[in-house]
């Protein structure tokens, strides 16, 4: 056959061969777009797992400082009921020796006052005999004053500034108590502070590990198994370690949501 008439036929064969290199160029350069999609999911699913780890390794810190707290606020509690104990128990022990001291003294009292007011009656009955006697003879006569006995009223007076004195003493030890008492239920009142910031940071943690577990489920839904490369297509090595599949064990290797629950 001539030359001229096998032309047309070799510049049909080029133009399809052009063709079917170019739709094998597109189809190739849609897998890779294909692929591309799929490798940027499976990158935001790894960081969404490494942003869950982190927020894992966050929670059980705080559940260690929440729990050091509970111990600090436990044994804190435990020593002020014990020394508030001991306190109270001292100044129990104080009250009632000085409740019996006093009555003690008072009821000595009690009797060296009878006994004198007897002595004294006993004396004034003699002196206005006396002075009965006397009265008739002579104009000097001895009268008996209501205060005769005024060194007894002195040594009384004496006694009760001694007690009153005592009693100052006391309620000063129980004033400084009470301030004692007031301190360590500030101190309290502060751990309580604490432990409330404490338990609100550990909830705020809890619910942002719920939303990057929803947004790691969700990113999980999202990722798109790509199709069997044709034979002569290969698919650019991943350079990073992450995958979903390291994302799953990292959600089921060990790492149980409710495990940080109290």
């Amino acid at each position: 056959m001539p030359m001229w008439e096998r032309t047309p036929s070799l510049t049909e064969a080029a133009g399809r061969l052009q063709l079917k290199r170019d739709d094998y160029s597109t189809e190739q350069i849609q897998k890779t777009s294909k692929i591309d999609a799929v490798e940027k999911d499976m990158d935001q699913a790894n960081d969404s797992g490494w942003r869950l780890r982190d927020a894992l390794e966050e929670n059980s810190m705080l559940k260690d400082q929440l729990r050091a707290l509970m111990d600090k606020l436990a044994s804190t509690e435990l020593d002020y009921a014990r020394r508030q104990n001991d306190s109270n128990s001292i100044h129990l022990q104080e009250m009632e020796t000085l409740t019996m001291q006093h009555m003690g003294e008072a009821s000595h009292l009690r009797e060296e006052r009878d006994a004198l007011a007897e002595e004294l009656r006993a004396a004034q009955a003699i002196i206005e005999d006396l002075n009965t006697k006397l009265s008739e003879t002579t104009e000097t006569a001895l009268f008996v004053t209501k205060n005769s006995d005024g060194w007894q009223t002195a040594e009384i007076d004496r006694l009760q500034k001694q007690v009153e004195a005592e009693r100052k003493i006391l309620n000063n030890q129980l004033l400084e108590s009470a301030k004692q008492r007031i301190m360590l239920q500030t101190a309290l009142e502060q751990l309580e502070d604490e432990f409330e910031r404490v338990k609100d940071a550990y909830t705020a943690a809890q619910l942002q590990l719920d939303e990057f577990r929803d947004q790691l489920v969700q990113q999980r839904n999202k990722v798109v198994t790509p199709s069997k490369p044709s034979p002569g297509a290969t698919i650019p090595e991943r350079t990073r370690s992450g995958s979903v599949a390291s994302v799953t064990s990292l959600m089921g290797g060990g790492m149980n949501m409710e495990d940080i629950n109290f």
